[in-house]
């Protein structure tokens, strides 16, 4: 692969989910390439679990731009409450809930379109973020390839 710089060639941060299924090649429209795009990879894409990645990433490494892509399909739209995710966790005993007990998971059920519009929300409201007004959020169609944008 040969030196590849730290601080990504587009300027670009991509949060997006952890699912296996996707690649950081995908969707391919995006055309990322190894050393062009920094990708902060979490359960669901939160925007608040990236937000110490993309503040290093702008204020370290130069990007200017943040695109939010989560998915359909994804695990946490399975679930529609926090609480059903803390009782899966419960069941590996009292400490691992005690431990969740205070984690906002963020699922979102079916609305993974509100989802996309709440963190691009979030993360335009975040003053510790240099370049608020390039970011967009997308939603990818795991079942057709799709990627829209929402915002």
């Amino acid at each position: 692969m040969g030196h590849l710089p730290a601080a990504p060639t587009n300027h670009v941060a991509l949060i997006t989910c952890m699912d296996a299924r996707l690649l950081p090649s995908h969707p391919p429209a995006l055309g990322i390439e190894p050393g062009t795009t920094h990708i902060i990879r979490n359960g669901g894409g939160s925007a608040r679990d990236a937000l110490r990645s993309l503040m290093a990433s702008q204020h370290c490494l130069q990007t200017e731009e943040i695109l939010l892509i989560k998915h359909t399909d994804c695990g946490f739209s399975h679930f529609e409450k926090d609480e059903e995710v803390l009782a899966k966790v419960g069941q590996a005993g009292e400490k691992a809930k005690k431990m969740a007990e205070g984690i906002d998971f963020e699922v979102f059920g079916s609305d993974v379109e509100g989802a996309v519009r709440r963190d691009v929300e979030f993360l335009r409201g975040c003053e510790g973020l240099k370049h608020r007004g390039k970011i967009s959020g997308w939603v990818y169609e795991t079942g057709t390839g799709e990627l829209r944008r929402i915002c």
